[in-house]
């Protein structure tokens, strides 16, 4: 709550949340409230929300005192539950924070499960930067107006749409990376850069 300062949220087991079905119910796993302090947010476990139907809203992490700088992810962070097709499934939500943030989701060991990102990344207005080294991200990205970065590499791979912002932004794949999504650039001065055999199999827009 407000007023509350730590300097890292560590989730090695579950943080599980369930919720109801109604118009308006939001079922959250984490949330960071206004007037508290927490940098670093660092998941080698599981961070699930899960709505009880179509009309509600799932929200795995939510940080409303713009201070969350950073997200790392070896584990599983999902929100599922609400209707597919609405923008009601959040895993990260960002949004509050306008100074710029990183969500990372890091490369785990040989005979590890994969990381995985189920449901909506949302970026505030600063120069944010989303790396996804290992696993998968199945959801959209939401950037804002700071020049942001989506990076891909490994044999991660990306099935959803990236939005970026008005400022000069980059997508990177590296390694034997896929992006099969929806890339829209939002009509600022933007790079596409594809190495390795890494795979561009989706659409642009913008």
């Amino acid at each position: 709550g407000s007023g509350t300062a730590t300097p890292e949220i560590r989730v090695a087991g579950k943080v599980e949340a369930a919720g109801g079905n109604a118009v308006g119910a939001i079922t959250t796993a984490i949330l960071v409230d206004t007037g508290a302090n927490l940098p670093l947010i660092r998941n080698s476990g599981a961070i699930t929300a899960k709505a009880g139907g179509d009309n509600g809203t799932a929200r795995a992490i939510v940080d409303l005192s713009g201070t969350v700088t950073t997200v790392e992810n070896s584990g599983t962070i999902s929100a599922t539950g609400a209707l597919a097709t609405s923008d009601r499934n959040v895993a990260i939500d960002l949004s509050a924070n306008n100074a710029g943030t990183t969500v990372k989701q890091t490369a785990v060991a040989a005979g590890l499960a994969a990381p995985s990102i189920v449901g909506d990344v949302r970026f505030g207005g600063g120069n944010d930067v989303f790396d996804i080294a290992d696993g998968s991200v199945k959801g959209n990205s939401y950037f804002g107006a700071g020049n942001n970065r989506l990076s891909l590499s490994g044999d991660a791979t990306y099935a959803g749409l990236a939005k970026f912002g008005a400022g000069s932004d980059t997508l990177a794949l590296g390694g034997t990376s896929l992006f099969s999504g929806t890339a829209d650039f939002g009509g600022g001065a933007d790079t596409l850069t594809i190495a390795g055999t890494a795979r561009f199999a989706g659409k642009l827009l913008n």
